[in-house]
This record gives structure tokens, C-alpha cells and sequence, in this order.
């Protein structure tokens, strides 16, 4: 199972704005042995990827005071979009 064809991921579509999304980090978040499907940590990622996160909201989940699963799921979000940026190469994050 992927996370587009999770239940859980398709429930994620009535949040529109950033902080709905973390309320939901705070409350659903959680360390479980479920390795039947995406956990709810990667299907919140996936959402945060679809919101297109300004740096300011960025910076805002790294130092989000309430819960260590804001800032672990707002770390792996930075650190995919460096990633990705990197191997596009500087052709693409330059475009002439």
C-alpha cells in the first residue's frame, strides 16, 4: 500500500491550511508497530509536500514548541526538499 491510496491520506483532503495540519500532528501522531500501511507521520509529510510550505512555515514547524512529532515530521519535510533540490542540479534551482 502507498500513502495516495491510504485511507487515512484520502481523510487528509478536509485540511486546508498549515495549522490545521499540525493540530492534526498533534493529536495523531504516534509511535505504533502498524506495518500494514503508510504510517500517519509519512501521510502528513505527503500533505505538508502538497501545501507548497513557505520557508517562514518552515522555520515555524522546526521550532514548534508543543510536540517532538511536529519537529520530527517538519525535519524530514526540510530535509526530502533539500534532497530533491539537490539532485535536480543546479540547472533547475538556476534556470537561465
Amino acid at each position: 500500500m502507498n500513502i495516495l491510496s491510504s485511507d487515512y491520506f484520502k481523510e487528509l483532503h478536509r485540511f486546508k491550511t498549515y495549522h490545521e495540519v499540525i493540530d492534526e500532528i498533534y493529536n495523531q501522531v504516534w509511535m505504533n508497530g502498524n506495518c500494514r500501511g503508510p504510517s500517519t507521520a509519512f501521510c502528513l509529510l505527503y500533505k505538508f509536500f502538497t501545501m507548497k510550505l513557505t520557508v517562514k512555515q518552515m522555520h515555524g514547524l522546526l521550532k514548534h514548541p508543543d510536540s517532538p512529532y511536529i519537529r520530527a515530521v517538519s525535519f524530514e519535510a526540510s530535509f526530502s526538499t533539500s534532497l530533491i533540490n539537490n539532485c535536480r542540479g543546479p540547472s533547475y534551482n538556476n534556470p537561465r
